[in-house]
């Protein structure tokens, strides 16, 4: 009786043995069956993506031979900020509708050292300008005076006019993008976190952001992205593969600047397009010293804009992605792209 027993303990062993192993086996077949699946997607969508920026390609021009390439994004609505399905802050909410009315058209890539430096140089007024002293952790590392690398160390007002010198240099409507503007043109037509998906692990393919490239450069470096790009700190543009409107770096590279002042959420925000210029948020204003009580006053004008996109030195940041910076602020990596209006 007892060689009974054990026989059936040894055939219940071997049975559990071959189910675990069954198990197992068709558990890494389903994966693999799985990972194939993704990449044959990731194949179609680069392939649909590819097709839609050559297409949009054929709408580029250029007012001046030291302007930037400009492509225009077409007229359409969309629903801007983050939904209940995507990982977010609160100052991306509530998502809401908005509606461009015209084409317009917007600069295929940020703008270079080299086309800043044309401007820089015919300027009239003093202006201020930090070439090496960005307010940036180990700045020393970062390359980024290569003459097709994104014009940084600028702040608001040095955008600003560098689009209205454009507007004077060509006599066109050069600008910057609204938020809604650059939300609109970055998503290119997709709902998904990225205008490539949804899996930030392909971003490698499509913008320069805080990678495997990074880690032995910049210890500080918390997160990154598991997938390596090249550049552990800013890439020429026009490196990185473009969105489906054509335009490059809208995703990493640097951040960049928008037209609006920094709102805490998008209650009351502009549905048409249009920049949102007023804060409801009297700490987010500027303040002027009453002259009688000598009382800090509020005024209408903000201390705060918006920069977008993320840069080389943060994660793949969904498309939502929104960032509070004082308008004065010179950082390594953040610069602008324009846009300009069609007759």
């Amino acid at each position: 009786m007892l060689w009974k027993n054990r026989f059936a303990a040894m055939a219940a062993l071997v049975l559990a043995l071959l189910s675990g192993w069954g198990i197992a086996s068709l558990q890494a077949y389903e994966k693999e069956k799985q990972a194939q699946h993704e990449e044959r997607d990731a194949a179609v969508q680069s392939a649909a993506i590819q097709s839609a920026a050559a297409k949009a390609a054929t709408t580029a021009f250029r007012d001046c031979s030291d302007c930037p390439v400009m492509v225009v994004v077409p007229a359409g609505r969309f629903v801007m900020g983050a939904t209940a399905t995507t990982e977010h802050e609160k100052n991306e909410t509530p998502p809401h509708l908005v509606t461009i009315a015209k084409p317009f058209a917007v600069s295929r890539f940020v703008v270079t050292n080299d086309e800043y430096a044309v401007f820089w140089k015919q300027r009239t007024d003093p202006g201020i300008h930090y070439p090496f002293g960005c307010h940036f952790f180990e700045v020393q590392k970062v390359k980024g005076d290569d003459l097709s690398d994104p014009a940084t160390c600028v702040d608001w007002a040095d955008a600003m006019g560098y689009a209205a010198w454009l507007s004077a240099k060509t006599g066109k409507q050069y600008r910057l993008l609204s938020e809604a503007e650059w939300e609109y043109a970055a998503r290119a037509g997709t709902t998904t976190p990225y205008f490539w998906g949804t899996r930030p692990e392909r971003a490698c393919a499509y913008a320069n952001v805080a990678d495997e490239s990074a880690k032995p450069v910049y210890k500080a470096m918390e997160h990154t992205v598991a997938c390596n790009d090249g550049f552990p700190g800013s890439a020429p543009v026009g490196h990185f593969r473009p969105n489906q409107y054509g335009l490059y770096d809208m995703i990493g590279n640097v951040r960049q600047w928008v037209q609006d002042c920094f709102n805490e959420n998008y209650v009351g925000a502009p549905t048409d397009g249009s920049p949102w210029m007023t804060t409801s948020n009297l700490g987010a204003r500027i303040y002027a010293r009453d002259p009688t009580t000598g009382a800090g006053v509020a005024t209408d004008q903000c201390a705060y804009g918006v920069i977008r996109g993320g840069s080389w030195r943060e994660t793949a940041l969904p498309v939502s992605t929104r960032e509070i910076y004082w308008l004065t602020t010179h950082e390594m990596d953040v610069g602008f792209r324009v846009a300009r209006s069609l007759e």
